[in-house]
């Protein structure tokens, strides 16, 4: 664990033993009288095993902070490729929609054509695919 300031170990110090001495006094009272009757080989022990688990707090965190780190990093890389994926599919299907309207056009043009045909047209037609029919029955029966 890195110390930011000169007596701030001290300071870390001094709190871990009024805490320690909190829990452990039934009376719950920090008083002058309390902080002297400390058994500091008892307490240094007891800073040293406060400030071994902190640090190893402090290095779970880390670890943890590195797998959602790498995470990040995948979910990065990952929302990348599909915005690449979703730009491509736009661009495919603006390119669609362009032959779709396209191909509309010329049907309504067909229909439009079709429907326009004056009376006269469609019996001509019609006579005509008549004529067809007849000259392919003869050729049937007599060949």
């Amino acid at each position: 664990m890195r110390m930011r300031f000169k007596n701030e170990k001290k300071y870390l110090h001094i709190i871990l033993i009024k805490i320690m001495n909190y829990t452990t006094n039934p009376i719950h009272e920090n008083t002058k009288e309390n902080d002297d009757n400390i058994n500091p080989l008892h307490n240094s022990y007891n800073l040293r095993q406060a400030m071994k688990q902190q640090d190893d707090n402090i290095d779970l965190l880390k670890q943890g902070i590195d797998r959602l780190s790498h995470i990040s990093k995948i979910i990065n890389d990952e929302s990348k490729l599909q915005f690449i994926m979703c730009d491509d599919l736009e661009k495919d299907v603006d390119k669609n929609n362009l032959k779709i309207s396209f191909v509309n056009n010329n049907l309504q043009k067909f229909i439009k054509d079709v429907v326009n045909l004056s009376f006269c047209n469609n019996y001509l037609i019609i006579i005509l695919l008549i004529i067809i029919l007849i000259i392919l029955l003869f050729c049937v029966l007599y060949y």
